[in-house]
């Protein structure tokens, strides 16, 4: 019998138990012998687990390491990178906008303006940029007082796909260039009986925030827009960063 030492020497802590072995590792010997009390192992089998783990393994090991902390290394700022742009694309909920002055809006006839406004495109952004489109419908008379008067605004993006929303001057109505999808001047859809085939639109036009304000350094009256973007293809409205 000689004594043995548990543990990987010079590989991890030593657990600091001692113990015998049969010389020529008989097999009844070692079925009597105690068993580690950290690694749970006979104690003829951790010496030949710190046999087995030679100087290669350690090598294989140690690449293994390096290669996952060299990963780690490259992918953190990386996602942060990514991120950061996905960040940057969101842009703001709403955009309030004077876009007409009241004069210039003739009763009950649609009049199309855009919104202008900044756009970020990755990593770039252009300032004065057609970020969006609105129809204007003023419902008051001319002989209204502008504070009085009523305009109705209606976003040009169909909710069907996207596109923009035309005027049939011909029909009085907004068509979709698209799928042909249409819209009367309130911006409800019209339906399937007078239009001729099924309106593809899952919802009537988008209604947007509209007021008459005045402005006092040019003492005029201006038509304001509250621009919002809401998602195409869906029942209700659900709205999306401008």
């Amino acid at each position: 019998m000689r004594p043995v030492r548990c543990g990987p020497l010079g590989l991890g802590r030593v657990c600091g138990y001692t113990g015998s072995v049969a010389e020529g590792g008989d097999p009844a010997a070692m079925a009597s012998l105690p068993r580690c009390p950290t690694r749970r192992l006979t104690l003829p089998w951790c010496r030949v687990w710190v046999v087995a783990m030679n100087r290669r393994t350690m090598l294989k090991w140690a690449s293994s390491l390096l290669a996952l902390f060299s990963g780690i290394l490259v992918a953190v700022p990386g996602c942060s990178f990514v991120l950061a742009v996905l960040r940057r694309r969101g842009g703001q909920d709403a955009l309030v906008q004077r876009v007409l002055r009241l004069e210039d809006l003739p009763p009950g006839e649609p009049v199309e303006v855009p919104i202008v406004g900044r756009k970020r495109d990755a990593w770039t952004v252009y300032d004065q940029q057609t970020i969006g489109r609105v129809w204007l419908v003023r419902r008051s008379k001319a002989d209204v007082p502008p504070e009085k008067s009523k305009v109705d605004a209606y976003s040009a993006i169909c909710p069907h796909l996207a596109c923009i929303v035309g005027l049939d001057q011909e029909d009085r109505r907004f068509r979709c260039p698209c799928h042909e999808a249409a819209f009367d001047l309130s911006g409800r859809r019209v339906p399937a009986s007078e239009l001729g085939h099924p309106n593809p639109s899952p919802r009537d036009l988008d209604p947007l925030k509209c007021a008459v304000v005045h402005d006092a350094d040019e003492d005029a009256w201006w038509v304001e827009v509250t621009y919002q973007r809401f998602r195409a293809g869906a029942r209700r409205r659900i709205p999306e960063s401008v």
